[in-house]
């Protein structure tokens, strides 16, 4: 192989001239990297080999390789899933909020705050301080919406609540059993800081499962339960989801 990486008419005679004295196992056209290799490579397996490359030849040899660069460039970004390549944009993107499977209808409290509940429910104002909706379709399915005056934290309400189920059997039959009582900096109710109490009454055919989500602001406990045959709790949570998402203060 020449030892010469020069090229021009002289270095071109020389190859010429060499081709000519011998034989050669292989000749490879083309005096790049790749031509290079390929010699080196004939070299060690014991074969003469025998390469040259005229300045044309190069030139289009290195046009090839970075074509095949560019190529394999495109080829890596095709199979990048596109939501990868803009997962930043789509991240500063806030998610639109997702419409309820059922419609619903806006109860608007004179006392100061507003909240879906399901379009078509009863509503049975009481003279109390709560409101009723009840599902025509089946009065075991019921939500209470309510206001009392309270002092202390949305749990310690949600505390002096379990204590009322517990003891009253009208409300909830015995055996009361607390699912989970939560008041984590991500159980807000109209944006403030609340507490969710979870929890089944009764046992068999009564059995019932109820969930119940309070704030207390200014002196009062606002606040909301949804109660269900135990059967129909899964069906029903929905309900209490968009309760919880459409809640907000003011009329």
């Amino acid at each position: 192989m020449p030892g010469s990486a020069q090229l021009g008419p002289t270095q071109r005679a020389t190859a010429w001239s060499r081709l000519s004295e011998g034989e050669f196992d292989v000749l490879v056209v083309g005096g790049g990297v790749t031509g290079a290799g390929a010699a080196l490579d004939a070299a060690t397996r014991g074969l003469r080999a025998f390469r040259s490359a005229s300045p044309l030849v190069k030139v289009a040899g290195v046009a090839a390789c970075l074509v095949l660069l560019v190529l394999a460039v495109l080829g890596v970004r095709a199979l990048v899933p596109s939501n990868s390549r803009t997962g930043q944009q789509r991240a500063l993107t806030p998610p639109s909020p997702t419409a309820p499977a059922f419609a619903t209808q806006e109860h608007r409290d004179p006392r100061g705050f507003v909240v879906n509940v399901p379009k078509g429910w009863t509503k049975k104002q009481s003279n109390s301080s709560f409101v009723d909706y009840v599902d025509p379709a089946n009065p075991e399915r019921r939500l209470r919406l309510n206001i009392e005056n309270a002092s202390g934290t949305p749990t310690s309400f949600a505390q002096v609540a379990e204590n009322f189920l517990q003891r009253t059997s009208g409300s909830c039959a015995a055996p009361y059993n607390r699912v989970g009582l939560r008041d984590g900096d991500d159980v807000k109710l109209g944006g403030q800081k609340a507490a969710e109490l979870e929890y089944t009454c009764g046992s068999g055919d009564q059995a019932r499962h109820g969930i119940w989500r309070v704030t207390v602001q200014n002196g009062k406990a606002y606040q909301f339960f949804l109660t269900v045959p135990a059967t129909l709790y899964d069906a029903s949570k929905p309900i209490y989801d968009e309760m919880v998402r459409s809640y907000r203060f003011g009329a």
